[in-house]
């Protein structure tokens, strides 16, 4: 009892912790007493303390996750006590355990894995029985000499790199996640309800009422993850990744999935192009709209803050083609050819037609080799619920070029170029395509003064509404049919 609040501290002090620890040392007590109370009367007792202690523990996520486990093991303890068997003990609770916290989980991380209820089995006895215990007592025989304990330490590293090695085979060979975004609020009441009905009648041992429940309790989940494809709105979304560009284009019914570049910002530590672009941004929005597959990833030319974040999401997002210009640096082809041997890699020009299932990308730049990557870039055509103009980096030259090929193009939103850089953006040019909407993608207190003054005033001075990802956070364009409106995410 005097042990355990010490080691709530040394733990950490998260809501998980202190649950355990005030409900064990609580049990404690009533034994030492000789008193009887139902666990689930400790249970309320913990949990009212520690909402009357700190009322705002309720939004942590530890807290959610530790007692709504507690309570669905408490509630099923009954059906669980059937068994003798300590294995199929082991499958049951972390059965009940992944299940009472399904909705939370895809509320937050977007992801569950069916697979990690078997894993449980494994993990949780290693752990429980083998490395916290051994944590404990090479604390106790830190006065043996250095060579034993050289040996004991070895043993458990080569142990452990087993336990390891066999996880990581097992999510490389094994793993079939389910990707979605969090359930309304509507599902959520149905799946409990009916996950809730599901463990009722195991535990009074009706099993075709429960087998019927427990099918209606999957219901919101196979319609959640179904919903991008039976949606017939389709979403543009420019992402907030700084100073870079990163646009996903989502078609109706999830017909076409692409992305136009895959930015990044530079690790100065490692010389490189950073993998939190992709992890922080690219890869949660990616699992909430259960995207595991991309039809084309097209990057506009070779500049790292349009291409920074391919390699890690090769390495986790099948992509059935990389789309790139004629003028593309065929050494940095090579480069991703070499780490991505089977990766599809396809050079497009200038009034070739970039064909999907819903719509289709008109390629209008470059028509010739301008010696310069930014004035290189792709630039691309697309009616998606409006008429859509993605430009890369180009520069007022290119611009030119572009309204002397296409007179008549006239443009509804236009993705700015260069992230406003007066490099670009010409009032000939803004005034010629005539759009109702410039977009911008550009960092927060850049070092190279992005959008300019006077982009800015020339898009003003046409009436056109500026969209900013620095001001304004994501960008998203929602459409269906010939319609759409905006939705922004403040950064």
């Amino acid at each position: 009892m005097l042990f355990l609040p010490l080691y709530g501290i040394l733990a950490g002090g998260e809501p998980s912790v202190w649950r355990a620890v005030w409900m064990i040392t609580i049990l404690l007590v009533i034994q030492k007493f000789k008193k009887k109370f139902l666990y689930i009367d400790i249970f309320s007792f913990v949990f009212l303390s520690l909402i009357i202690f700190d009322p705002y523990v309720i939004y942590e996520v530890g807290f959610q996750f530790s007692f709504a486990v507690t309570f669905a093991i408490l509630l099923s303890a009954k059906w669980v006590s059937y068994s003798t068997s300590t294995l199929w003990n082991i499958v049951q609770i972390s059965f009940v355990s992944q299940m009472a916290i399904l909705p939370l989980q895809l509320h937050y991380f977007y992801i569950f894995q069916p697979l990690s209820i078997l894993l449980n089995v494994i993990i949780i006895p290693y752990f429980t029985l083998f490395v916290i215990p051994l944590m404990y007592i090479a604390t106790l025989l830190s006065f043996l000499p250095k060579q034993v304990l050289f040996i004991l330490d070895n043993s458990f590293q080569w142990i452990h790199s087993v336990v390891v090695n066999f996880l990581v085979w097992v999510d490389t060979y094994l793993s079939f996640p389910l990707f979605m975004n969090g359930l309304s609020i509507t599902a959520v009441i149905v799946y409990y309800i009916f996950f809730f009905r599901f463990m009722y009648e195991l535990e009074i041992k009706r099993m075709k009422v429960a087998f019927l429940s427990g099918v209606l309790f999957c219901l919101p989940i196979i319609f959640g993850a179904l919903k991008p494809y039976l949606s017939e709105e389709g979403i543009v979304t420019m992402f907030d990744i700084g100073q870079g560009d990163a646009i996903l284009i989502e078609t109706p019914y999830r017909q076409d999935t692409l992305l136009v570049d895959a930015g990044s910002t530079f690790d100065f530590e490692s010389m490189e192009a950073s993998r939190s672009v992709y992890k922080q941004i690219l890869r949660p929005y990616f699992y909430s709209r259960g995207i595991t597959h991309l039809d084309a990833i097209i990057l506009t030319h070779e500049d790292l803050d349009h291409i920074g974040s391919l390699e890690y999401i090769l390495e986790e997002v099948t992509v059935d083609t990389i789309m790139v210009s004629s003028f593309f640096d065929d050494q940095l082809i090579k480069n991703i050819q070499a780490s991505f041997p089977n990766q599809i890699i396809k050079r497009i020009e200038a009034v070739q037609t970039i064909r999907g299932n819903f719509t289709n990308f008109h390629v209008l730049s470059p028509t010739s080799d301008h010696q310069s990557l930014n004035d290189n870039s792709l630039v691309l055509y697309a009616d998606l619920g409006a008429k859509w103009l993605f430009t890369g980096d180009i520069g007022s030259d290119v611009e030119k070029t572009l309204i002397k090929n296409h007179p008549e193009m006239n443009i509804d939103i236009l993705k700015v170029a260069h992230h406003g850089s007066n490099t670009s953006s010409d009032s000939v040019y803004i005034e010629e395509i005539d759009p109702d909407f410039g977009l911008i993608s550009v960092g927060r207190n850049n070092r190279y003064g992005h959008p300019s003054v006077e982009v800015i005033e020339t898009l003003e001075s046409k009436g056109i509404d500026i969209l900013r990802t620095d001001l304004h956070g994501a960008i998203q364009y929602y459409f269906s049919n010939n319609q759409g409106t905006f939705l922004i995410h403040s950064p």
